[in-house]
């Protein structure tokens, strides 16, 4: 803006007003608005305003302090010495504790109201989208020295990234840059994909022949659920890192649009993750298909049955009456309407459950053949799993007399890269 403007820009940092000395924070105040008056027109950028523009409480001893400075800009901001109409001066500010609108005007549950009512405008400047990330990593590494990458990687990375702020991308290509240095080699597609996954969920571990067989079975049925629904999954990973051995990614393409969803789709996401259990069930057994690996995926789904019966009205049973708060009270546990609201959800999971396991039953060759794959190579992109498999068939969704989908129709994923197997 001070750019665009050919103006003068005063950027300075909030807690820059915050020392041990009584009577500082207000004077360094006032000094920037006085140096901001001598070269006005300007503008002012205080960045993280948050730590002294918290809400006042009449605090004692070092929160007087705080609160003498936010008076004091709040005095600079809309006193009556204010600057001539011909030299005025802007005051921007940001923060990462939310401003919320309402009826009359913005409010923060954090900054002091009296602060918040002072700015004409809040502009929320929000995560990247899978274009900007990807038009940011191929700035980042287009003109870097050493740097080996390809448009695919880029690709992939912007794809899986979902969610992921400039910082945190940031930190991944830093991460891989630190490792090519150590190593000496060039920055190669395989160590900033490798240091996305260090960073996003840990270092690798090695485990025996078996327990990989197992993970790979299970995440492949995940990946055959989700491309029963229609789509193909950004990535498939038995590497174990942490507390999981191993994730399906979901398509970014696919997760951007989940702002609104259908019924259909909804029970689609609960077959994928219910997937894991199905095609460790088809392969190993009713007793040792039954492990402690599928837990997350379990919590997962039971949360959102009951979310699509306690906020979307999706249950024929339980009606419109939309109860969000039996998802966050503790006390509405132990309410008979939970009880109901349990048994609605059981019911759910366990009619896509059969579901499930007719589609893996069904599909039982290409479960085996992702799962070799991903025994064999441990991560399988979208293009490799497009190799293996034919197109997704379409949906086949038949109604049953309740009016439920019965047949192993579209599947869905779990949110964004959600670690699947623990």
């Amino acid at each position: 803006m001070a750019g665009e403007s050919h103006v003068a820009f005063l950027p300075t940092v909030a807690t820059s007003f915050v020392t041990i000395w009584q009577g500082s924070g207000p004077q360094s105040v006032r000094d920037l608005f006085n140096r901001a008056r001598r070269y006005a027109p300007a503008i002012i950028f205080i960045d993280e305003i948050d730590a002294i523009g918290r809400v006042r409480a009449g605090s004692p001893g070092a929160g007087a302090a705080q609160e003498n400075t936010l008076n004091a800009l709040l005095a600079e901001m809309d006193g009556f010495s204010g600057p001539a109409p011909s030299r005025p001066i802007f005051l921007l500010a940001a923060t990462n504790f939310a401003i919320e609108g309402g009826e009359r005007g913005p409010f923060s549950r954090s900054l002091d109201p009296a602060l918040v009512r002072r700015f004409t405008r809040t502009i929320l400047v929000d995560l990247p989208e899978r274009a900007a990330r990807a038009e940011y990593l191929e700035r980042r590494l287009g003109n870097r020295p050493g740097a080996r990458i390809s448009a695919e990687a880029v690709r992939l990375l912007a794809e899986r990234s979902t969610g992921s702020s400039i910082a945190a991308l940031e930190l991944v290509l830093e991460a891989a840059s630190r490792r090519a240095a150590r190593e000496g080699k060039d920055l190669s597609d395989d160590l900033l994909l490798e240091a996305f996954e260090q960073t996003s969920f840990g270092e690798a571990s090695r485990r025996d022949l078996g327990l990989r067989q197992r993970s790979a079975r299970h995440e492949a049925g995940h990946a055959l659920l989700y491309w029963l629904s229609g789509w193909w999954p950004s990535y498939v990973t038995v590497v174990a890192r942490q507390d999981h051995g191993g994730y399906t990614a979901a398509a970014a393409a696919e997760v951007e649009r989940r702002g609104v969803q259908t019924r259909r789709e909804l029970l689609a996401r609960i077959r994928t993750l219910l997937g894991g259990r199905a095609a460790e069930l088809a392969l190993y057994g009713p007793e040792e298909g039954l492990t402690t690996g599928v837990s997350g995926d379990l919590e997962a789904a039971s949360n959102l049955a009951r979310t699509m019966i306690c906020q979307f009205g999706m249950d024929e049973e339980s009606g419109l009456v939309a109860t969000p708060g039996l998802l966050r009270s503790e006390g509405a546990l132990a309410s008979p309407q939970y009880e109901r609201v349990n048994e609605a959800a059981r019911k759910i999971l366990q009619r896509e459950m059969e579901n499930t396991s007719r589609a893996v039953a069904a599909h039982r060759h290409h479960l085996e053949a992702i799962a070799a794959a991903l025994l064999e190579r441990e991560r399988l992109t979208a293009q490799d799993l497009q190799a293996i498999l034919p197109a997704p068939p379409a949906p086949d969704i038949e109604e049953s007399e309740t009016g439920h989908g019965t047949s192993p129709g579209p599947a869905g994923a779990d949110d964004g890269d959600t670690r699947e197997s623990r």
